[in-house]
């Protein structure tokens, strides 16, 4: 075997290995599941509850807007 031979077999070996993650990643695109709106609750008094990963719940399980803390600081009322 001379280098040229090997170097063929190395190139050949590396297309092969490349184009099986290319086609594996577009495969997983396509026939990818898409996000629940529900999933299973952990609190036993509830059966199912909001995915906070479903666009358009936030991280609180609500359909509402993202809440930034910052922003409602100072409008909260303490009771003192």
């Amino acid at each position: 075997m001379n280098t040229r031979t090997i170097r063929d077999i190395i190139i050949i070996f590396l297309i092969m290995v490349v184009s099986f993650f290319v086609i594996g990643e577009f495969w997983a695109r396509i026939l990818k599941e898409p996000v629940p709106m529900f999933v299973k609750s952990e609190n036993k008094k509830l059966v199912y509850e909001l995915n906070t990963y479903y666009e358009g719940i936030n991280s609180f399980g609500m359909r509402d807007k993202e809440i930034d803390k910052n922003e409602i600081k100072d409008k909260v009322l303490h009771n003192y």
